[in-house]
């Protein structure tokens, strides 16, 4: 399990908000004591980032006030030292809670606090101004906490983040069953299929925009459509009638002159111009490119007809496999440049709309068949799945939402987020909001828009973050306990405005800036699929308008997101319902009287909910896919931006449930070319933005001996209430306390906003009260909610296009018998066996063998199971007369590569027989490999070593095989070395760790000290051996030889 906190800087340690530091309501690094020895870390503690609760303590029991009203506080308890242990108590009134602008449509809040004085540790007024205003008393710096024009974020979620699929494969790992935490991905490159037309297709691709290539995911859409097309041409009337219908509300006078809706065409430009490309049509019948039979889009809706021509069935074609996209379509088809830079534009951006994934069953065969294989394939004929890479991830799921309910997998909580609840209990409530107003699409292309930069009036804000990230997995040799680790970062998140971004769309609902996009799902309205899957599919023309999200009606959404809007306003203020006026008015002046006030319970919430740090629930909204690679320029580490697949994150619609692993197969790569796929959340966190006001401090005026008992008032000779005078300390003028109210001529009030001070002195003004403590600080928290949709990045991987690697060769070594001097090897290739990957030679060698099992998800030592594709093309000779070390030895020793090709075919041999001609009586070394079409190296031979004896004119051969265990490796390459005057002997680290492993923790040092080895080398510096160290003067030459042992002492410390 992985996972990462982020919390804002302002709530940090290392933020402006000084008073919220003082108070001890921050986030900040943790040491944590790991349970067991399993935790993977070279430290004794490991660190993380969590919100403080030491300092501010809320307490659950009730007090009475000076007032006689019970209520609660929080308690400041700062370690000693701590410059502001002087705070002692932490009060709030929710009576005076108010909003702060009335005409706002989201909640706002004006909520009134106070700062008690620790009276023990009190030293008057000047230094209670002085804790808040800045300044310095015995040299110990105060910084200002009065903070008046900044604004201040909290904002502090966790979100897990995404772990390679195949490193959690076996039993024991308990988090595999976490849907709603645990996420896995995986990204490799499949290459199911070689023969004549790939060959020819991979070298058509060689020079191309990889937006050229055949697409997968198209040709999916297009077998969908197939049978879709008909079902909407048998509707015409229908249709036409609902086009004129939206027409016409589009240009109605409360649109002002605003055209919406231009043509249908608008919509499906994209599609047509990708359909001209890959099926092209109007082609002679002997070409076999005529493909299509025509069928209209709309029949009988006037000037917006537009023709697309359809598949026919595809075993009428007669075609090979893979002949279509490496023959005829290569060969036969020259499309303008004009259609190829649409093309280019229009896979730029692919969208994958909500109810894609539901799409037919034509798109469940797609799944089957980019899972299992091409063989399962029924298409195969004509696929553009010649080579492609394989992109699956588990999409978020709500943790309490529909899948918890429907399998019981955790209780099925209420889904209104109020204060009361946790982070955990809530549904993805703006997730949900946005799909019942078909805004998906919508959403995501605007953020391509922004991104792309064509949109510039509302952009991503940097927000200073920082990010601890926990990675949880199992120990190595006891799966059932847990292992982890910590880590810190100070990052930046791009986020936005919520709010600000539906308005923006609202404002702007007709403008499609970029069209550099096409999106995939239902041609034509949504798709409402069927509660059962024997009921048929619904495409009724009521779903039709209200799920024109999708293509056709996109620009239809003005209705949409005003309501989306509005619904999210509305709920935040469910969220927040306990400090709305009407809420709170009955909380605080109960019909039941005072005895019955729910103030005390508000306290607690507005303290833990607001004042201290919580973890804030998130939903997320879509993904985005970054795709980088081809071929590259400039720097060799920069890779051009190809294209961005969206996803919207469906949630559950009437019997639809979405599929948990969401799954792309990208055809448009090439072989032998490396990608990286980069890959986004977008995510709504429920905040809060705040800022202080109105700061009021106190000066003390009298005091008084006089504590309350059953008796009265008695005198006990303490200080038990203190006369204050309330003043602003920006400017000193003398204002009124912000937690209660004065009287006003009234005797004996109750209420919770009147003042202490107003039950014995009807003519006191708010500016002056009775406090149990010399010292008092007032301010306003003015906040409001804050719904940001964030950016986080979750994982990223490169992987490159490969062919796997080739077989085995068996070598016979013979001598030619004649004067010639010369020696031959007869070389066959061997049927596969599952191995692990070969040897390499080459550098270059080296990086295919890296990117492979990178790619491939392959350690070193695994047995790769995939056989090559391609037949070996080329046979590679190489030769040295010097002994070798590696197989690496042989790097810039290759004397021949052997071209295999039959003359006039498309087939290779399968053995050969080849000839040196060497210098007699000289020592030489052979390697053979084979190397396939797709220039995959294969495995290396056995190395011979051959020696052409000439002995007084009679001649033989002698042959040996040299085992890689004879390389001969020297590991000491530096045997000397220039120092001036002084020179240290210190042992290599391994040579000084220390080896606990059978050492008993649970006993006295003393008695497990020889269970402890120094030292994890194999060969230890501690068993006597003497090394020899001669210096040689540099001026002189003079020589001295220096004899060094190494010794070990045991020593016990009491």
């Amino acid at each position: 399990m992985k996972y990462k906190r982020y919390a804002h800087k302002d709530i940090t340690i290392d933020g402006f908000d000084s008073l919220r530091k003082a108070l001890g309501t921050i986030v900040k690094v943790k040491a944590h004591s790991p349970p067991h020895p399993y935790v993977l870390t070279p430290r004794e503690e490991f660190y993380y980032l969590d919100r403080t609760t030491e300092a501010f303590t809320i307490n659950n029991f009730d007090f009475t006030d000076e007032r006689g009203l019970s209520t609660r506080y929080a308690t400041i308890e700062h370690d000693i030292g701590n410059k502001y242990r002087i705070f002692d108590k932490f009060l709030t009134n929710p009576a005076k809670i108010v909003p702060i602008d009335e005409e706002k449509l989201l909640p706002n809040f004006r909520v009134p606090f106070r700062i008690i004085v620790n009276e023990e540790l009190t030293r008057g007024d000047k230094y209670w101004y002085t804790v808040f205003m800045g300044g310095k008393v015995n040299d110990v710096n105060f910084p200002k906490l009065v903070e008046l024009d900044k604004v201040f974020y909290n904002l502090f979620f966790r979100y897990y983040l995404y772990e390679p699929r195949h490193i959690y494969t076996g039993e024991g790992y308990r988090g595999s069953d976490w849907w709603g935490e645990q996420k896995f991905y995986n990204i490799t490159c499949k290459y199911p299929d070689y023969n004549k037309y790939v060959s020819n297709y991979q070298q058509w691709a060689s020079d191309k925009h990889e937006l050229l290539l055949p697409s997968m995911l198209f040709e999916m859409q297009v077998r969908s459509d197939r049978i879709d097309i008909p079902s909407i041409a048998e509707r015409s009337e229908a249709a036409a009638a609902e086009s004129a219908a939206i027409m016409a509300d589009a240009r109605s006078p409360a649109h002002g002159e605003r055209k919406i809706l231009e043509n249908f065409k608008d919509q499906t430009e994209s599609y047509i111009d990708l359909l001209n490309y890959y099926f092209p049509k109007n082609y002679p019948v002997e070409d076999e490119l005529n493909i299509y039979a025509g069928a209209e889009l709309f029949p009988g809706s006037g000037e917006n007809v537009e023709t697309i021509e359809m598949f026919v069935n595809d075993g009428t074609l007669g075609l090979e496999k893979d002949e279509y996209f490496g023959d005829r379509w290569i060969y036969n088809w020259n499309p303008s440049t004009e259609l190829k830079n649409k093309v280019i534009n229009a896979q730029k951006n692919i969208f994958i709309t909500s109810d894609y994934l539901a799409y037919t069953a034509e798109a469940l065969r797609y799944r089957i068949q980019i899972q299992e294989g091409v063989e399962r394939f029924k298409f195969k004929q004509q696929t553009s799945n010649l080579n492609y890479v394989y992109v699956d991830f588990d999409r978020d799921y709500d943790p309490y939402g529909w899948y918890a309910s429907a399998t019981g997998w955790r209780s099925n909580h209420d889904s209104i987020r109020t204060l009361e609840t946790e982070e955990y209990r809530a549904r993805y409530d703006f997730r949900d909001i946005l799909d019942r107003n078909d805004l998906s699409t919508k959403f995501l292309e605007t953020i391509k828009d922004m991104e792309e930069g064509a949109i510039t009036d509302i952009s991503y804000t940097n927000d200073p973050i920082k990010a601890s990230t926990f990675h949880w997995r199992p120990a190595p040799d006891m799966p059932s306990a847990n292992a982890g680790d910590y880590y810190i970062d100070n990052i930046k998140l791009q986020t936005l405005d919520y709010f600000e971004f539906l308005t923006y769309i609202y404002n702007n609902h007709s403008t499609a800036i970029n069209d550099d996009y096409v999106t995939l799902g239902p041609l034509v309205g949504g798709y409402r699929p069927a509660p059962t899957p024997s009921a048929e599919r619904s495409r009724t023309a009521e779903d039709r308008l209200s799920y024109g999200d999708n293509l056709l009606y996109r620009y239809a959404t003005s209705k949409n997101i005003s309501s989306a809007i509005a619904q999210s306003i509305e709920k935040i203020r469910k969220y927040y319902e306990r400090l709305l006026p009407h809420s709170l008015e009955s909380s605080v002046s109960p019909d039941e009287g005072l005895s019955h006030s729910s103030v005390p319970e508000l306290d607690n919430l507005i303290f833990e909910k607001i004042v201290d740090i919580n973890s804030q629930h998130i939903d997320v909204l879509g993904y985005k896919i970054e795709k980088t690679g081809g071929k590259q320029t400039g720097d060799s580490r920069t890779q051009n931006h190809i294209q961005n697949f969206w996803i919207w994150n469906r949630g559950k619609d009437g019997g639809f449930t979405p599929e948990k692993t969401l799954m792309l197969a990208d055809s448009q790569v090439k072989i032998g070319h490396s990608y990286t796929y980069t890959a986004y959340a977008y995510l709504t966190v429920l905040g809060m933005k705040y800022k202080y006001s109105d700061f009021r401090l106190t000066k003390m005026t009298n005091a008084y001996d006089l504590e309350l008992s059953e008796r009265g008032f008695e005198i006990d000779g303490e200080l038990d209430l203190y006369c204050v005078q309330f003043y602003d300390p920006t400017d000193m003028i003398i204002k009124p306390q912000n937690l209660t109210i004065s009287s006003v001529g009234e005797r004996n009030p109750e209420g919770y906003e009147f003042s202490n001070l107003a039950e014995y002195n009807t003519f006191a003004t708010s500016e002056f009260d009775i406090l149990d403590s010399p010292q008092a600080a007032d301010f306003h928290l003015n906040f409001e909610p804050c719904l940001k949709i964030v950016k986080v990045p979750i994982f990223q991987k490169t992987v490159t296009v490969y062919d796997n690697p080739g077989n085995k060769i068996s070598v016979e070594p013979f001598h030619v018998i004649n004067n010639d001097n010369k020696i031959g090897f007869n070389i066959v290739q061997d049927n596969f066996r599952p191995s692990k990957y070969p040897a390499v030679i080459t550098p270059n060698d080296q990086t295919i063998k890296d990117n492979y099992l990178h790619t491939k998800n392959l350690k070193d030592t695994d047995i790769n199971e995939l056989f090559s594709e391609s037949p070996a093309r080329y046979l590679e000779v190489y030769r040295t007369r010097t002994k070798p070390t590696s197989y690496q030895s042989f790097a810039s020793s290759i004397v021949s590569k052997i071209d295999l090709r039959l003359e006039n075919t498309h087939f290779n041999r399968t053995d050969y027989s080849l000839v040196d001609q060497i210098t007699p009586n000289v020592k030489y070394y052979y390697l053979f490999r084979l190397v396939t079409e797709n220039n995959m190296p294969g495995h290396v031979s056995t190395i011979y070593e051959a020696t052409l004896v000439d002995d007084g004119g009679y001649k033989y051969t002698k042959f040996n095989t040299f085992d890689s265990s004879q390389f001969i490796v020297d590991n000491f390459q530096e045997t000397s070395k220039s120092f001036k005057k002084i020179l240290k002997l210190e042992p290599n680290i391994n040579q000084l760790t220390l080896d606990t492993a059978d050492a008993d923790f649970t006993k006295r040092a003393r008695d497990q000290l020889d269970n402890v080895k120094i030292g994890n080398s194999e060969k230890s510096i501690f068993d006597g051996k003497k090394f020899k160290i001669r210096l040689t003067s540099k001026k002189t030459g003079k020589k001295t030889d220096l004899n060094v042992t190494f010794n070990l002492k045991n020593k016990v410390l009491y």
